[in-house]
């Protein structure tokens, strides 16, 4: 079928509905007639004309001889003697009499009777249908109105009803368009296109169909491509430090044959270059770790096809408040850990909870409460986070580690902050201390920075849907930054 075929079909059945609607309003008003619940058009005229002899004959004209919705007056010499008109209708009447005319003034129609004593009737009426119940006469407009008002409101309900049903069929109907079209969002390019009864829909879901293998292929050959990138700079980084290598060993070698003092301060300083040399091909070997487990995490090979297919590009929420608590112990004793390395102090603080968040003490006692291997990037970030703070801050004072549990619109979030005894971030540094490669200005980062920190744990937590905060601490006057990461409840 095709959208016209269906357009055509409903219209077909609009328009049989009004019809039936028309057949329905006759015969219920000829039902009606002649049960006698309404009277006739032509009912008053026809009454006039079969009395006529009683009107020229009868002592005196009364109310029960003139037919309903009539008015009516009895003339003499003098003018009107008696009747049911006004003033002004008796005068027009009078006239349209003198006249020979049957059409009143205002609308109707006239009927003269000569009576047999003299006396002139004149009787006006309309034409029209009329409810033979004086109260629903009273109460409701017109039959011929009434009727008019019921049937324009079952023509604007069966209207209604109609598109309503056309709206759900057709919504039936494209539950496979939104289905493929959601799953193409979310990435998700392993569905079967469904199909429809409809000739338009069913191209447009054969469209979306070459559009997920189009994408699909697209997606397979990015992923070969990275992977073939991360690859060859692994080889690049192994391939760089074998020779880096033999030059520190070699300028060891000749600092410790005792050199002048100008051969020392040159052997000094290709050993300092090489080994900056080597930590950028750290930061270089570190990147392509994070990238690699992050693409292994979020996407998956298919065994025959080799297709790349996205699990997920967000990995959403960490597992509760349980697997919180043991990501919060995990976080204490890695900063701990690092802090003692570097022979530095580490304080730890715990936040005021607010009153509708739960307490830590529910999720340390779970029987399940471990942390999942999902949870286990964050460790990562927070490694970045902490080791950052190490570098900047008082070698005496050491560093504040915090934690807290946060109830923000009815959502639950870990929150995990580090902050530090230095000199704080700059303006430019909140601005643009997660991009990578930036190292703000001397003051702050040295020589053995590569930028790539802040960065690599930004990109962590917002795997998560969290976000990654810089300010400035208003207890220890150094830089703080703070993990924020939605949990389910």
């Amino acid at each position: 079928m095709t959208l016209t075929g269906m357009f055509l079909k409903y219209m077909g059945i609009f328009c049989g509905g009004a019809l039936v609607l028309l057949v329905v309003f006759f015969l219920l008003f000829t039902l009606l007639t002649g049960y006698g619940i309404l009277l006739p058009a032509n009912y008053a005229e026809e009454s006039l004309k079969s009395n006529a002899k009683e009107f020229a004959s009868a002592k005196q004209i009364t109310e029960d001889m003139i037919p309903p919705g009539c008015s009516y007056g009895v003339y003499g010499e003098e003018g009107m003697r008696y009747g049911s008109f006004s003033e002004q209708e008796a005068k027009n009447a009078w006239q349209q009499y003198e006249e020979d005319s049957i059409y009143g003034v205002n609308g109707g129609y006239y009927r003269f009777f000569k009576r047999e004593n003299g006396e002139i009737c004149i009787v006006r009426y309309e034409i029209g249908l009329r409810f033979a119940a004086p109260t629903l006469h009273a109460l409701l407009p017109k039959p011929e109105r009434t009727g008019i008002i019921l049937f324009f409101l079952l023509f604007f309900a069966q209207a209604l009803v109609l598109a309503k049903i056309f709206a759900k069929k057709m919504g039936r109907r494209l539950i496979a368009l939104q289905e493929a079209t959601g799953k193409i969002a979310e990435n998700d390019l392993d569905f079967v296109v469904e199909h429809s009864d409809i000739r338009e829909i069913d191209a447009v879901l054969s469209s979306l169909g070459r559009m997920r293998d189009a994408l699909k292929k697209s997606l397979a050959q990015q992923w070969e491509i990275q992977r073939q990138k991360r690859e060859q700079l692994a080889a690049l980084a192994h391939d760089i430090k074998t020779p880096l290598t033999v030059i520190r060993g070699n300028a060891e070698l000749l600092e410790e044959n005792g050199l002048d003092a100008e051969g020392c301060e040159c052997c000094s300083a290709i050993v300092q270059s090489v080994r900056e040399m080597e930590q950028y091909l750290a930061a270089m070997r570190e990147m392509l770790l994070y990238e690699g487990e992050m693409t292994n995490e979020n996407a998956s090979i298919d065994a025959e096809t080799g297709v790349r297919t996205s699990l997920m590009l967000q990995r959403g929420e960490i597992a509760g408040i349980t697997s919180c608590a043991c990501l919060r112990e995990a976080m204490k004793e890695q900063a701990v850990r690092l802090t003692a390395a570097r022979r530095m102090a580490v304080e730890v603080q715990e936040r005021e909870l607010r009153m509708d968040a739960p307490p830590w003490e529910e999720s340390e006692g779970s029987s399940d409460g471990k942390m999942t291997e999902n949870d286990k990037p964050l460790l990562r970030a927070w490694n970045n986070l902490v080791e950052n703070a190490l570098d900047y801050t008082d070698q005496e004072r050491g560093i504040v580690i915090s934690f807290a549990i946060e109830v923000r619109k009815e959502k639950y979030f870990f929150l995990a902050g580090v902050e530090d005894y230095g000199r704080g971030f700059t303006g430019r540094d909140l601005v643009c201390g997660t991009q990578e490669f930036y190292r703000g200005d001397n003051s702050r980062h040295g020589r053995e920075h590569q930028g790539l920190g802040l960065a690599i744990a930004k990109g962590i937590v917002e795997s998560y849907g969290g976000t990654l905060e810089l300010s400035n601490s208003g207890d220890t006057k150094g830089a703080r930054a703070v993990l924020r990461v939605p949990l389910k409840k």
